[in-house]
């Protein structure tokens, strides 16, 4: 299950949270898009075979203000 549920650079991404992805822009304006999410669907072709993984990134830090 590890090695199967990551994407792997011969896998080609077909959606981004169903927003159908034909080339970087789109993944990049999907992504940009659901910029407050932390988990997106993305559905790819590995090998032919249709695969729906689902991509976890973690959430920025907030940062403190320590000046007086």
């Amino acid at each position: 299950v590890g090695s199967e549920m990551c994407i792997r650079d011969s896998d080609i991404i077909t959606q981004i949270d169903g927003r159908t992805i034909t080339n970087v822009g789109d993944a990049r304006e999907a992504l940009r898009e659901a910029a407050a999410k932390t988990t997106y669907s993305i559905q790819l072709m590995r090998e032919g075979k249709p695969l729906t993984i689902d991509v976890k990134f973690p959430k920025p830090l907030r940062k403190a203000d320590l000046h007086p």
